[in-house]
């Protein structure tokens, strides 16, 4: 009996594997990246490089943001299993140079309030490397950024005139010690205007948990059939 026990147990986990592995990395909605199941596997990583062509597959426009519809920035937040990626396009006219300062993420209700800042001098033409840091001017360990300025522009089309655009990543580690448990992240900036962009989902949790369950329980089946043999 307590064989089989084991094995109703291994089969369950089995089961929990199969409907909870599916990777939900966003859902649907105002401001929210949609990535279904089915495109998931095929998603092209973020490289923090100032070329924006990786963004094209994470949604079909950066989503707007503003305060006034005839200066309006777009936005599109990201996150894998590692981190947070957020990209700002700024208005093509107006307000068009990159303000990095006072950007909030909200991570599972908690705010975190980070600057997006040139590592030396200032923005210039082409690309200028940025570094991620804390109100108190630190900087955030494994947070990188790039800001490109350009009368042209990589996305959504090359011949659309844009202003300043900007990549960057942070670390979900510097909001949690358990980032594979983080499911709701949010992005607004009150320097770009009142929108938030929403990104939900833990893409790996279920699995592990699930993998260490069937661990545990095929573990104790051989451990109690080996113990039977003897």
């Amino acid at each position: 009996m307590k064989i089989k026990a084991k094995l109703i147990i291994s089969i369950c986990v089995v089961i929990t594997m199969i409907v909870s592995s599916f990777p939900v990395l966003a859902a649907e909605g105002d401001g929210v990246i949609f990535i279904n199941a089915a495109d998931a596997s095929s998603v092209v990583g973020i490289t923090i490089d100032g070329n924006f062509t990786d963004w094209e597959d994470k949604a079909e426009l950066p989503f707007p943001i503003y305060y006034d519809t005839s200066t309006q920035h777009g936005g599109i937040l990201y996150r894998d299993a590692d981190y947070a990626y957020l990209y700002i396009q700024m208005a093509p006219t107006g307000y068009s140079q990159f303000n990095g300062y006072e950007y909030i993420f909200t991570v599972d209700g908690k705010a975190y309030t980070v600057n997006v800042v040139p590592v030396s001098g200032s923005i210039g033409t082409g690309n200028t490397t940025m570094k991620i840091t804390k109100p108190n001017g630190n900087t955030i360990d494994g947070g990188s950024g790039v800001v490109h300025r350009s009368t042209t522009n990589y996305f959504p089309t090359a011949d659309y005139p844009v202003g300043d655009q900007m990549e960057m990543r942070i670390p979900l580690l510097y909001f949690f010690r358990q980032p594979e448990t983080l499911v709701t992240i949010k992005f607004s900036s009150s320097v770009l205007g009142p929108q938030v962009l929403t990104a939900t989902g833990t893409p790996t949790m279920p699995f592990v948990l699930a993998a260490v369950g069937l661990l545990v329980a095929s573990a104790g089946y051989f451990l109690l059939k080996r113990k039977r043999a003897r």
